[in-house]
């Protein structure tokens, strides 16, 4: 690969909301932003090292990644988790026994139902548009959450009722 091509890849994926792993001899990092100077432009990806002190993440130019080389680095791409929705939402969703689904980015659907008892997990700032009717049930004997940031106990809860969006309806969490 180019450094722009190689750039352009790993920019991709960070665009849909998936981390990259990258990986150069001795290290496996988290690649979780980019960001372009121009005039140039000067390509720079965010690393988090994992690390517990303040060198833990920063910038660095794509071309002068400490300990990189272009022929040695390496990138796992396409990280999402198994129950992650995608960009199109169509059918019934029934609960699964692990009952968590995520909305990574934003979707789209003519027609959806998730069924009473969903965990829904959300990324901030992601849109759910309707282009028809999507509906989040609850009941009283099996709740649903929508929710960000990992945690259930806040967000929306629907006990006995629900949420309809219909054409041109969108539904985000901060």
């Amino acid at each position: 690969y180019t450094n722009e091509t190689w750039f352009n890849l790993i920019k991709g994926q960070l665009n849909i909301n998936r981390p990259v792993q990258y990986s150069y001899p001795g290290h496996a990092i988290v690649a979780d932003g980019w960001m372009e100077v121009y005039p140039g432009p000067d390509r720079y990806l965010h690393l988090c090292y994992g690390w517990a002190d303040e060198g833990n993440t920063d910038w660095h130019l794509l071309e002068a990644i400490p300990g990189g080389g272009e022929t040695t680095d390496v990138i796992m791409i396409n990280i999402y988790p198994a129950p992650s929705l995608g960009p199109t939402l169509s059918g019934v969703y029934a609960v699964p026994s692990f009952p968590y689904r995520y909305f990574d980015r934003d979707c789209t659907s003519s027609y959806a139902i998730f069924q009473a008892g969903h965990k829904l997990q959300f990324l901030q700032n992601i849109v759910v548009r309707s282009i028809g009717t999507i509906k989040f049930q609850g009941s009283s004997t099996s709740e649903s959450r929508l929710f960000t940031r990992g945690d259930t106990s806040n967000g929306i809860r629907l006990n006995n009722g629900g949420i309809n969006l219909y054409n041109n309806g969108n539904l985000r969490l901060y």
